[in-house]
């Protein structure tokens, strides 16, 4: 079946530079697929560069993967740019000339293929420094595919479509917009959406009836069989959540294994990395996770258990549930089941949530994640949000008001378009070489910025991210100290207790004795 759909989407590589989507059930080949139309179609229509935007480093790291072993040997074919990568260019013994080098590919995407998150992607588009804004050239003339385009925020909607628009309108590019979960980008009454995009999936519809490979049920009562599960997956909407989880599900399962970005970078890696070898060993395996694995993190377990979401997000847990179709899908399960309260839900998906928990109450025994039943979804919540509510900082309109004297706020724009909610501060957590290279950035403090950029960098894949109060009371309470500015005008907090950074659950912002 992922043949027949790679044979399919290729036949369509010749066509002109536009805008395509290609909707594609989580596990039908979608990665290798997208790929093969990309080189195939650039070919065609001597476009420059392929440029993949993703939404987790995770998830770059394993596509890069999947990409450099479809090239083989061929050095320099495949550039990642997110800050776990420069990290792990920065510790390479390689000559100083070939690392600058990379140093600089990174900054203009000099390289055939070009792997990166949506928030390097579109801040650069509207950034109004120069050393971001110096891939801009690189990225005209280019096949652009967002995978897991559904991970678009809606407040920032219709900005990164008018961009998306303006790159095929005015600067060649085709945009290809990949998914299991379509969202309804296609009205442009909503969001201003692409109203001629051109499908590449062979009758999407048949496609998700041929390659279902799990049942979908709404059960209350999930935490036995939570606890008897020999192989699970459970997914949860907040931090809070999992870590409570896990505590009560590891008296019974000591084996059992969390994940949640109160641990660094480095540190899920490692616990991913884990997981695999469990999997692939057939070894007893229970991870109790935020939602940070299920887009597009490639795992396989026969179980999932998914806290009440939106549909696009249980459509996501599910594709973690019998992904290679190994089994009978009626014997594969993700249970969906409801959260205790409203602290177990992320306060702007509350209605996500509320829309899927009607329609999955609407519909039965009926499976949730058919292409009908997603467009539904993402309608409803689109007519929810209304047009002003997908351009929460009414970006377009300042642009618009400014068009004709050329006088464009770009500082201004540049703050209100942030992909990442700035809610959540950096604490550098000692994990890894974490304290080496704080005693680095110390020795630099007021020192030239290319040395500070490269220690920065390598401390990226160590750091948490925290609310402004829960920074403040680690400072209070002594557990950690604020670093001196630095010349590039950042401030960064060090935590200082080591008792506060788990090797289980990540960071701690209180003291155990305390709760």
């Amino acid at each position: 079946m992922r043949a027949d759909v790679y044979a399919h989407v290729l036949e369509q590589a010749s066509r002109k530079p536009g805008v395509y989507t290609f909707t594609v059930p989580t596990g039908g080949g979608k990665t290798l697929t997208y790929l093969g139309f990309a080189l195939s179609h650039a070919i065609a229509n001597d476009l420059d560069r392929i440029i993949c935007v993703l939404p987790f480093i995770t998830v770059i790291e394993q596509t890069a993967r999947v990409f450099r072993q479809a090239f083989g040997r061929r050095r320099g074919a495949v550039l990642e740019h997110h800050s776990m990568f420069e990290h792990q260019v920065g510790k390479r013994q390689i000559a100083a000339e070939g690392k600058a080098k990379l140093f600089r590919d990174m900054e203009n995407w000099d390289a055939p293929v070009v792997v990166t998150t949506a928030v390097q992607f579109f801040e650069s588009l509207f950034s109004a420094h120069p050393s971001r804004c110096r891939k801009l050239h690189a990225i005209c003339n280019s096949v652009i595919v967002l995978d897991e385009a559904q991970m678009l925020p809606f407040g920032l909607l219709r900005p990164c479509i008018a961009v998306l628009k303006e790159l095929a309108r005015a600067c060649r590019c085709s945009i290809v917009l990949c998914t299991a979960t379509q969202p309804a980008l296609m009205q442009p009454e909503l969001a201003d959406g692409f109203a001629a995009a051109i499908e590449l999936a062979p009758d999407p519809p048949k496609l998700f009836r041929r390659l279902r490979r799990v049942r979908i049920t709404y059960t209350a009562d999930y935490r036995e069989k939570l606890i008897q599960a020999r192989q699970a997956l459970c997914i949860v909407n907040v931090r809070a959540h999992a870590r409570q989880l896990y505590s009560a599900t590891a008296v019974d399962r000591p084996e059992s294994l969390h994940l949640s970005t109160l641990m660094c970078a480095a540190h899920r890696s490692k616990v991913i990395a884990r997981i695999r070898r469990d999997l692939k060993a057939d070894r007893p395996c229970l991870v109790i996770a935020t939602s940070l694995i299920e887009c597009g993190v490639d795992l396989d377990f026969p179980t999932v258990f998914r806290a009440e979401a939106g549909l696009d997000n249980i459509a996501q847990a599910a594709g973690r549930c019998n992904r290679e179709g190994r089994r009978p899908w009626e014997q594969c399960h993700t249970y969906v089941f409801p959260v205790d309260d409203n602290t177990q839900v992320v306060p702007a998906m509350r209605a996500n949530t509320e829309v899927g928990r009607r329609l999955m109450e609407l519909i039965g025994d009926d499976d949730p994640l058919k292409p009908s039943m997603i467009r539904t979804y993402f309608l409803e919540l689109l007519w929810r949000s209304g047009k002003n509510r997908l351009d929460r900082h009414d970006i377009l309109h300042i642009l618009n008001e400014r068009v004709h004297g050329l006088d464009f706020p770009f500082d201004a724009v540049e703050q209100k378009m942030r992909l990442v909610d700035d809610y959540y501060l950096p604490v550098i957590v000692p994990y890894g070489n974490a304290a080496e290279l704080v005693e680095q950035l110390r020795a630099l403090a007021g020192q030239e910025k290319p040395r500070l950029k490269s220690v920065l960098r390598r401390l990226q894949p160590y750091i948490v991210g925290v609310t402004k109060n829960d920074r403040t009371k680690l400072i209070e309470n002594n557990a950690a100290e604020i670093l001196e500015e630095n010349s590039l005008g950042e401030q960064f907090v060090w935590l200082t207790d080591n008792s506060r950074y788990l090797e289980n659950t990540g960071l701690l912002v209180y003291a155990q004795h305390s709760g």
